[in-house]
């Protein structure tokens, strides 16, 4: 029996996914104060997957 632990299979990694620079800008804005991730996730990034997608 190994102690070391094994690698995940998978991880995910949230992300927001914007093509506009200033729509980044907005997005650091917003949680820099303190916005939930999901909801400024949910609104600004462009990402397939944001969006019901694969």
């Amino acid at each position: 029996k190994s102690d070391k632990l094994k690698p995940p299979s998978s991880i995910n990694v949230p992300h927001i996914l914007c093509e506009n620079h200033s729509k980044m800008e907005t997005a650091l804005e917003r949680l820099t104060n303190r916005e939930k991730f999901g909801v400024a996730a949910g609104e600004l990034s462009e990402d397939k997957a944001s969006k019901g997608g694969s």
